[in-house]
């Protein structure tokens, strides 16, 4: 007999077999079985199919998933003995709380790196306290050339090479997009505003290779002014927003620099522009907005008159009509109804009356998000039915104001991403879907506003900015995974 072994979760079991060896001698002698030897076989094979009840041969294409493996908590992290208040706190709690997050999403592979845990403060390298899973670096420093990485694709490793221009003054509101240079394939960019007065502001570009590592520096825009918000456009070009009373203009800049930059003909009466957004559902009648940061700063619906998508950059800069917003409050002033009109008059003394300063805005689902940071609400308005809704954005937003907003995909592991306008410990926070908050980093050293965060469009890379000092960050899961990320962008600043 011989042990042939049987493999089912991870253990091994054996069961012995008889081989009857074949006849090689005259037919008499042969073996012919006799009742107390066919009756022994019986038995054995018996014993075998009790001995193979229940267990199932297993698959060689098994894999663990989320639904069949035990999820262990990193043994680095306290368990959690109670479940976390769902009530906006005014200070973010650091103490490690393990989030849906740190649970590799399906199609993931398991590793031996350190899981992205969220809230763990646990790492400090180039001047920020990072958390547990997460690596960073410094990418330019203001009024410093930009060294780029060397890599086996871009040159010898024995030259140090370096933009031929410094890196920008005061970063702000940033994107990212692919690039579509043939040179650069699976590589990105990454655009970033420059508020500086004077006509020395304008918006940079950071690029990046398929791997992330930093090939190129150049500015895309040039002698424009406090260039502070923005926004990406449905074609994947940047509008560069210039923040000066009377005479701020829009732009819009190319990322991969082939097309110059040009002025829009959108908000060209001049006011102190801060965010831009678009609403393309119908792509027959498509609507674009800007906000402006006055205290009459009525909110702009800009509508093309000719619709071309073969070309839609020319959207931007031919004839449109012009609207405003017109809010109509109910009762306990926390919602009502809303329309657009043409009379810019009576609209400028809406905006007085209900909502001063507006500043970060975004289109989502057939929702108009927008934030006024004078009186510290965020209003979401039904652009089809209506009908808004406003809810106050003082309470629960850490030691600064929330800034912008991004957010992780992923059911309910989803995280909203803010940067803060200063602080005791200014970074980057998130919030989860049960309103739980975490601190992704801080900064013992840096007490300026985080600007311009962004995530590569692999979701591998977070870029973000401390505007005052003007130095420009990459992090990054040391696991290697994306994280995920979609962006809603409802910036403001508290220039109080």
């Amino acid at each position: 007999s011989q042990q042939l072994p049987h493999q089912n979760n991870q253990q091994t079991y054996g069961y012995t077999a008889t081989v009857l060896p074949l006849p090689n001698g005259p037919e008499e002698d042969m073996f012919f079985p006799t009742p107390l030897t066919m009756g022994f076989s019986l038995f054995l094979l018996f014993a075998l199919a009790m001995l193979m009840r229940g267990v199932e041969p297993r698959d060689p294409l098994y894999m663990p998933t989320p639904a069949n493996r035990d999820v262990v908590p990193h043994p680095s992290v306290a368990p959690i003995t109670s479940e976390p208040s769902t009530t906006a706190a005014m200070t973010p709690s650091t103490s490690p709380v393990e989030p849906p997050l740190s649970i590799p999403l399906p199609g993931e592979e398991e590793t031996l790196q350190p899981m992205y845990r969220p809230g763990n403060l646990i790492h400090y390298k180039e001047g920020l306290l990072l958390s547990e899973g997460l690596d960073a670096r410094v990418l330019a420093r203001t009024n410093q050339t930009v060294l780029y990485d060397v890599s086996p694709e871009h040159g010898d490793a024995t030259i140090t090479k370096s933009s031929s221009i410094p890196f920008h003054q005061r970063p702000d509101a940033g994107a990212t997009y692919w690039d579509d240079d043939v040179l650069n394939p699976g590589g990105w960019v990454y655009v970033s505003n420059s508020e500086v007065p004077f006509g020395l502001g304008g918006v940079g570009r950071l690029k990046f290779d398929k791997d992330g590592h930093l090939i190129d520096y150049t500015m895309l825009l040039t002698e424009t002014s406090m260039n502070c918000g923005g926004g990406r456009t449905p074609w994947n070009t940047w509008v560069s927003c210039e923040e000066v009373l009377d005479v701020g203009q829009l732009y819009q800049v190319d990322p991969s620099g082939k097309r110059p930059p040009q002025l829009m003909s959108m908000a060209s009466e001049g006011g102190i522009w801060e965010s831009f957004a678009y609403d393309i559902r119908n792509r027959y009648l498509p609507h674009f907005f800007v906000t402006e940061d006055h205290h009459k700063g009525c909110l702009r619906r800009f509508t093309p008159d000719v619709v071309d998508w073969s070309d839609p950059w020319q959207m931007l800069h031919g004839n449109g009509t012009t609207e405003y917003l017109m809010l109509f409050p109910n009762a306990t002033n926390d919602g009502g109804t809303f329309q657009w009109t043409d009379n810019f008059e009576v609209a400028k003394e809406n905006a007085f009356a209900y909502y001063q300063h507006t500043e970060g805005i975004d289109v989502f689902e057939g929702e108009l998000f927008f934030v006024c940071k004078k009186i510290r609400q965020l209003f979401v308005l039904n652009l089809d039915n209506f009908t808004y809704y406003n809810r106050t954005t003082a309470n629960g937003l850490f030691d600064g104001k929330p800034d912008q907003m991004q957010r992780i995909v992923g059911d309910t592991r989803d995280l909203i991403y803010f940067t803060e306008e200063g602080g005791v410990s200014a970074g980057v926070h998130a919030r989860d879907h049960l309103g739980r908050f975490y601190s992704i980093f801080e900064s013992p050293e840096y007490k300026s506003e985080t600007t311009g965060l962004a995530f590569s469009p692999d979701g591998r890379f977070m870029y973000v900015a401390y505007q005052d000092v003007g130095v420009m960050y990459a992090i990054w899961r040391i696991d290697g995974l994306p994280f995920h990320a979609t962006k809603l962008d409802v910036k403001y600043h508290d220039s109080a």
